[in-house]
């Protein structure tokens, strides 16, 4: 009986599990990576591979941030059939409250040099013309575009 050794076991196939046996790979060990369905199905696959900035927290901020340009870095290593689109995140902002967030996100992430972009409900219909008419024709309607990638 042939008997494999690694050095390193991961469990779980989706991008957490992939980028960590990547890691390891270069680092030149072992690795086996087991799961229990298609790679990518889990996780992952529920996400969308939303890379997003977000910002709960400083921390959170910086990690997420982080996370998103190791991935821009990654990007021209990928082969082709890798859908990989730079797309951003809206947060719709159907009230005055919500709006003051979004002013209150734009000048924060600026602030840490990701771009942002806020939009009136004429530009939140072109961007994107499958929300409900109820949601881009009220009179304050906006929304602010937040730098992001989805993979």
């Amino acid at each position: 009986m042939n008997k494999e050794t690694y050095d390193v076991v991961i469990v779980g196939a989706g991008i957490v599990g992939a980028a960590c046996a990547d890691t390891f790979a270069e680092r030149g060990l072992r690795v086996a990576v087991v799961d229990r369905d298609v790679v990518g199905s889990g996780a992952t696959a529920a996400g969308m591979g939303h890379i997003v900035v977000m910002d709960d927290s400083d921390a959170q901020f910086e990690l997420t941030n982080y996370s998103q340009r190791l991935w821009q870095q990654l990007r021209p290593e990928l082969p082709d059939d890798v859908e990989y689109e730079q797309a951003g995140t809206i947060w719709v902002a159907a009230d005055e409250e919500e709006m003051m967030e979004v002013l209150r996100k734009r000048e924060y992430y600026q602030k840490r040099g990701v771009a942002v972009a806020v939009m009136d409900a004429r530009q939140l219909k072109e961007a994107e013309p499958n929300l409900r008419e109820r949601t881009t024709t009220r009179g304050q309607a906006q929304a602010g575009r937040f730098g992001g990638a989805n993979i």
